[in-house]
């Protein structure tokens, strides 16, 4: 049979672990409030000079005037405003390489539009308007 002591100890002991299981909670949700609630994804091919770009967020994170084209999450698509921007055969542009998403060929930029856009997300941290936007599934 443990002595009084022995259970004393181990009851500290135990107190210190939830101690340190709660700050390592709080940490984590400290964390989890800190991710962004948006997204933004491209990939480009620098030997054809073209770009995609991929775009998902909650309806808030587009500007004011363009929350009534939205659900609550959406993700889009750029597409570029001139001329179709053409592939060329064997190019291809993904969405996501692991899982091998391609972008739809329509969603092809040149790299001065990709290099545009990106400026504007980071300057007004909305959706940029330097480019026309489809709404998605992927």
């Amino acid at each position: 049979m443990a002595s009084l002591g022995d259970v004393a100890a181990q009851f500290k002991t135990t107190l210190e672990k939830i101690d340190q299981l709660a700050a390592a909670l709080r940490i984590a949700e400290d964390l989890v409030q800190e991710l962004p609630d948006h997204q933004l994804k491209f990939d480009l091919d620098t030997e054809h000079h073209i770009a995609a770009v991929h775009l998902f967020g909650p309806k808030d994170f587009l500007a004011a005037d363009m929350t009534g084209e939205a659900d609550d999450t959406t993700a889009w698509i750029a597409l570029h405003r001139q001329a179709d921007i053409r592939v060329p055969t064997g190019v291809t542009l993904y969405i996501d390489r692991d899982t091998r998403t391609e972008f739809p060929a329509k969603a092809a930029l040149p790299l001065k539009v990709l290099r545009d856009l990106l400026h504007e997300f980071m300057r007004t941290g909305e959706r940029p308007i330097c480019v026309d936007w489809q709404q998605t599934n992927i």
